[in-house]
């Protein structure tokens, strides 16, 4: 029998590589948006609870008409500047910017691991009008290179950015 009359069959080793290489890249980059895609959703949700839990504190304030604080407490349940402990609402009756035997704790937030929270405050602090106090602020958000923030005016009034990328936090 004649060699090069039979017919080949199945692919080389040549062709098979190139399909398995062709397959990485593209994997790879599915798995890329995949994951931005992930971060994008965890971000917005967590905006979006955070900005549900401002606004119930604010409520809270017009409803018992007394000051409401939401910050991070610290061990000694004093208002910190670092927002990644779980954040609080409480009535501040004493007005310390802590929260203290006379004051009544409302509810509190967890705050995922990886996400950083940003403001150059210790605290939000509602009036009995549901009014801030001071002047207006941004709650920073970051998720690796996303980054969106929740701003509160005077009024009381809440906006949320839409989710950036290439974002650092500060």
């Amino acid at each position: 029998m004649d060699i090069s009359l039979q017919k080949k069959e199945g692919f080389t080793l040549i062709e098979i590589l190139v399909v398995l290489l062709l397959t990485t890249i593209i994997a790879g980059f599915a798995l890329q948006q995949t994951t931005r895609f992930v971060q994008i959703q965890q971000l917005t949700k967590i905006q979006e609870q955070l900005t549900e839990f401002i606004r119930w504190g604010r409520l809270q304030a017009i409803q018992n008409h007394q000051i409401i604080r939401i910050c991070s407490l610290n061990d000694d349940n004093r208002c910190q500047s670092h927002w990644q402990s779980p954040l609080s609402i409480f009535i501040d009756t004493s007005h310390t910017n802590q929260l203290t035997s006379s004051d009544t704790l409302l509810r509190t937030q967890p705050i995922p691991a990886n996400i950083i929270l940003n403001m150059h405050r210790k605290s939000i602090r509602f009036n009995g009008e549901g009014q801030a106090y001071n002047s207006n602020m941004t709650l920073n958000l970051y998720l690796n290179h996303h980054c969106a923030n929740i701003t509160l005016n005077l009024a009381g009034s809440l906006t949320q950015s839409t989710i950036k990328e290439s974002c650092s936090a500060l």
